[in-house]
């Protein structure tokens, strides 16, 4: 429907509603058209574009691979992010954790290393002490005591004393030495096993072999035994390294021995050599011999 003012010829404006088929028509067309191309679905989900397509928000660029617990999901991307941190966030707190653990223990360690070589550092001292007074009564000359005199018998008691107390302070600093020879076992595995682990991360081929062919190879340096079992996880990366320096220049030894081999010589017989200076005395004599 449209409105339409009109010139009026008695005067003033007419306006006249009238019904403009042409134009409902070629509306009705129009309209049908567009319902004939629109693409089918629901719509939902879907924006235009500015070239007039659609974009669909869960294309490839939204999604990613996430692994878990050795299974591998899709999931969006802000999501993979998030679980990342997450992840790197447990880790970093576990091995803080563990950090805390191993610190606790080595200052449990290192109180109970302190208090037994104060131990020991008395036990000893008494220790010479008790020698020196056995020491003492050994060298006192008894052959002219009577042996049935009264201070004999307590002269006897203290000696026993002594000898006996001399027994137990040599069980004491015994017992501290094998505590000792444990714990430094046990400090060794440990830095072993935390080596192994940080090296096996780095190297791929790491295995016990391969640990096994480097310390034979610090021993054949002159590096003492006693000190790779205290070998950092720095100090193992740095003797793999000369490790498979010195097997490259070994392998480049056996190639130069085989690249560099003498030539055969051109126009020369198979009875030896045509140079004088390389014959041997019988050849010498038989070629002087064909040049006469």
């Amino acid at each position: 429907m449209h409105y339409e003012t009109t010139a009026n010829l008695a005067g003033g404006d007419d306006t006249r509603l009238y019904e403009d088929t042409s134009f409902d028509a070629g509306t009705e067309a129009c309209y049908a058209n567009e319902l004939m191309t629109e693409p089918p679905g629901d719509g939902e989900g879907e924006e235009m574009g500015e070239d007039g397509g659609t974009s669909d928000d869960t294309s490839g660029d939204t999604i990613a691979d996430v692994e878990y617990e050795g299974v591998l999901y899709q999931v969006p991307r802000p999501l993979k992010d998030a679980l990342l941190r997450q992840a790197d966030y447990t880790r970093k707190t576990m091995e803080l954790a563990d950090q805390r653990r191993a610190l606790a223990a080595d200052r449990a360690g290192l109180e109970q290393v302190e208090a037994m070589t104060l131990d020991e550092f008395h036990t000893s001292a008494r220790l010479q002490e008790v020698e020196r007074e056995l020491e003492e009564l050994a060298q006192h000359d008894w052959s002219e005591v009577d042996p049935g005199h009264p201070g004999m018998a307590e002269l006897r008691a203290t000696i026993g004393q002594l000898v006996q107390e001399q027994r137990a302070l040599h069980g004491r600093l015994n017992e501290h030495h094998h505590h000792k020879t444990a714990r430094e076992q046990q400090e060794i595995a440990r830095t072993r096993a935390e080596t192994d682990h940080r090296m096996a991360r780095e190297i791929q081929d790491w295995s016990p072999e391969r640990r096994q062919a480097l310390e034979s190879f610090a021993l054949a340096l002159g590096i003492p035994d006693e000190q790779l079992g205290h070998a950092s996880a720095a100090e193992m990366r740095i003797l793999n390294l000369a490790y498979q320096g010195a097997q490259h220049l070994e392998r480049q030894r056996a190639a130069n021995r085989g690249a560099f081999r003498p030539a055969a010589e051109v126009g020369g017989s198979a009875g030896g050599p045509s140079d004088p200076s390389r014959m041997t005395m019988a050849q010498y004599r038989a070629w002087r011999a064909k040049q006469k």
